[in-house]
């Protein structure tokens, strides 16, 4: 099997990491907001559509 990549710099993978936690953060709070309205079959249709 082809080596693995080279990890990318620090700093790169911390801001990326600081972007996707902020961006998670934002997504679960709408996941909260739509699992307060809609049915669990409505929310697992989303959340599957998210990942």
């Amino acid at each position: 099997p082809p080596p693995p990549p080279p990890p990318p710099p620090p700093a790169r993978v911390s801001g990326e990491a600081q972007i996707l936690a902020e961006g998670l953060d934002q997504v679960v709070e709408r996941i909260r907001r739509d699992m307060a309205k809609l049915p669990d079959a409505e929310f697992q249709i989303t959340w599957r559509s998210l990942q």
